[in-house]
């Protein structure tokens, strides 16, 4: 361990894969079934993967490119967490919906919301993260805008909800620039709420 649990905070992809087997154990389902039958159905998301064989879309993927030494698709990387049965690839449009779903109170409670969206660990004056969202807040500690963004080679995104108005963006790049993601560039340009 680099530090005691619950010390500090530590961003790690693995604690995904960790809380993908606890829901498997509670549930009793596998993780692709619980996320289909509990989410992707009853929201309509067709178009999102999990546990996904990258190799079956990659016709219908993005080809990287920006400052890697080639030009590639998730589908030629080597295995990584994404394929450990654990990972999801959707298309923009179901992003928006899983979002609005989380902000409409559809997937989850209003208490259970406010805990996603309460800052657990802080990261600076009004800066933290929630449960699986990073949080600004005004000083009050009300969130007003929650984020989270990934990156896998020249592959990048973020996506932002901005609470008071529901406001969402989505931004998703298949373009390296000088090794940095452009996504959180083009959103802070974007607006400021």
């Amino acid at each position: 361990l680099a530090h005691q649990p619950g010390s500090q905070f530590d961003y790690q992809n693995a604690n995904y894969l960790l809380l993908a087997a606890v829901v498997e154990r509670a549930s009793g389902l596998t993780w692709e079934s619980f996320v289909q039958q509990r989410f992707l159905q009853p929201l309509a998301m067709r178009n999102t993967y999990v546990g996904w064989d990258p190799r079956a879309l990659r016709e219908r993927m993005a080809w990287s490119t920006g400052d890697e030494s080639e030009v590639f698709t998730i589908a030629d990387r080597p295995a990584s967490w994404l394929r450990l049965g654990r990972g999801v690839v959707m298309t923009a449009s179901d992003l928006f919906r899983w979002i609005r779903a989380i902000d409409k109170g559809i997937v989850l409670s209003t208490a259970a919301r406010a805990k996603l969206f309460t800052i657990h660990a802080s990261l600076g004056t009004g800066y933290g993260y929630g449960f699986g969202w990073f949080v600004r807040a005004d000083s009050s500690g009300v969130p007003r805008v929650v984020f989270h963004g990934g990156d896998y080679g020249a592959y990048h995104s973020e996506m932002r909800l901005y609470p008071p108005s529901g406001r969402i963006m989505i931004a998703l790049t298949n373009v390296g620039y000088r090794g940095r993601s452009i996504t959180e560039t083009l959103l802070n340009g974007a607006v400021m709420v």
